[in-house]
């Protein structure tokens, strides 16, 4: 629960900052994590 709103949060804070690279970074993310 409490990682997943971490995640959450980044992603959040990502989409803020450059919406258009956050989806790129988003990807990114979640393969390594996968």
């Amino acid at each position: 629960m409490f990682v997943f709103g971490d995640m959450v949060t980044e992603t959040l804070r990502i989409k803020a900052d450059t919406k258009k690279e956050g989806i790129g970074v988003n990807i990114l993310v979640r393969l390594r994590i996968l």
